[in-house]
């Protein structure tokens, strides 16, 4: 018998070396088919969340279509049962149920939207209510399915902080949203959800006063004089009329070539005046190494120049006593010529930054104490329900009758009393109103998420 070499097969080290060079195809084409595959799921995922945007665009832009849309003050949900108390808080109705907020609601839609495509589980969720622009975060995809509805969106339009206030009595926080005895609409009650960012620092909502918003810093700037001590006016303690005063001049614009003059509005640095006798100390409004920061231009930008009152009475009156003493021009002080006898005393000014008035501590307690109570006796039953109570004595714009240094001043008990402008030094919480176009972009309002604004 012959034997043919040929067919033995395969030696065992020609069939290693087949395997090597499999190995090493494997190693070099598996990485790019993996990579083929990675990429056109991403692809697929990516375009499931843009069919997700571009659902949501669509019924966005349904609402803004509608003839009743104006900016972000109707809100409709669409296209769900209502109940009979629902029924009672809508402003229109129509065959299909869907229904538009009353304006005087909370601003929300509420969009049913469903797409075809993969489960896409968005983070969040923006829309821009004037330009229809929707924007999706850290979107996750799922299983894929025929159809998948994402369920109801709530989607917070853009308020006003006018919207937001016009609601009347309501319940906010620890406090109230009421109407004072003027018209005002203020907060009021120990802790109410009435915080905002504002000059990327933490402020509060006083309220609608006057016609206009008006924001509180929630912590001083620090301890300033209210007046330099003129030693020609009054022993040397200085003038007690705000449109004179050189704490007005630290925080206001236009007093750069005066001591102390605009640093809080212009964040920089200098001197100003701290004590008795013309005292002066370092003031450093540029925010670094953790001193107090002035006002960025934006947040010049949302504040609207506006008219004080710089009337006012000795703290044992009422709250209601007090607001119309501070209107009224009366009890001024001494009528008479001041500083140089160059300027007469004013009865308003008008200018960018203050002080809170006397009236505004009075409102910001609860509801038993806000009228009735005599401020100089708040430090009883009130400061505890007061949500502007800071547990340290601050100046106020608020002066005192028949004499030209006297002003009020909240003190660390809670009661207001009188202090004199050139004398000592006390905590400043600047208080500015704000621009009515001014909105707000998010938050709730609460310490742990405070309204956003823009």
């Amino acid at each position: 018998m012959i034997y043919d070499k040929k067919n033995n097969g395969f030696t065992l080290v020609e069939l290693l070396a087949v395997i090597a060079i499999l190995g090493i195809v494997a190693l070099i084409v598996t990485p790019r088919i993996v990579n083929v595959i990675s990429e056109s799921q991403v692809k697929a995922e990516q375009r499931s969340v843009d069919g997700l945007k571009h659902a949501i665009e669509i019924a966005v832009g349904e609402i803004m279509l509608d003839d009743d849309y104006a900016r972000g003050q109707i809100k409709c949900k669409l296209g769900s049962k209502m109940s009979d108390t629902e029924k009672g808080n809508v402003s229109q109705l129509n065959e299909e149920e869907t229904y538009c907020w009353d304006k005087k609601k909370p601003k929300e839609t509420i969009m049913q939207v469903s797409y075809g495509g993969t489960r896409v589980k968005a983070d969040e969720i923006s829309v821009d209510m004037e330009t229809g622009e929707v924007a999706i975060k850290d979107a996750q995809v799922g299983d894929s399915s025929n159809k998948y509805s994402i369920g109801e969106i709530a989607v917070r339009l853009e308020d006003t902080i006018e919207d937001l206030l016009a609601t009347g009595n309501t319940t906010s926080g620890e406090g109230e949203i009421f109407t004072d005895d003027y018209g005002n609409i203020r907060y009021r009650g120990k802790n109410p959800n009435n915080y905002v960012k504002f000059n990327d620092e933490t402020w509060r909502i006083i309220g609608i006063v006057d016609g206009k918003i008006k924001l509180i810093r929630n912590e001083s700037i620090g301890n300033y004089s209210w007046d330099s001590s003129d030693t020609s006016i009054n022993g040397g303690l200085g003038i007690n009329e705000w449109s004179q005063a050189d704490l007005m001049k630290l925080l206001n614009p236009g007093y750069e070539t005066e001591i102390g003059g605009s640093l809080y509005w212009n964040s920089v640095s200098g001197n100003c005046y701290y004590s008795y006798n013309n005292a002066t100390t370092a003031c450093d409004f540029t925010g670094s190494n953790g001193k107090p920061k002035g006002l960025s231009k934006k947040a010049q930008d949302m504040i609207q120049k506006t008219t004080w009152y710089l009337g006012g009475y000795n703290a044992n009156i009422t709250t209601k006593q007090m607001y119309d003493y501070e209107r009224s021009g009366e009890n001024l002080g001494r009528q008479e010529p001041l500083k140089g006898d160059t300027v007469t005393r004013q009865q308003t000014w008008i200018g960018h930054v203050g002080l809170m008035y006397s009236s505004d501590y009075g409102y910001a307690a609860n509801a038993s104490c806000s009228s009735d109570t005599i401020l100089n006796g708040y430090q009883t039953i009130c400061k505890d329900s007061d949500w502007l109570y800071n547990n340290s004595t601050e100046w106020l714009i608020t002066s005192t009758p028949n004499t030209e240094s006297s002003l009020n001043i909240l003190t660390e008990y809670g009661m207001l009393n009188n202090g004199f402008s050139g004398y000592v030094h006390y905590g400043v919480r600047p208080v500015v109103h704000l621009k009515s176009s001014v909105k707000i972009t998010g938050g709730t309002g609460k310490a742990d998420d405070m309204y956003i604004l823009g």
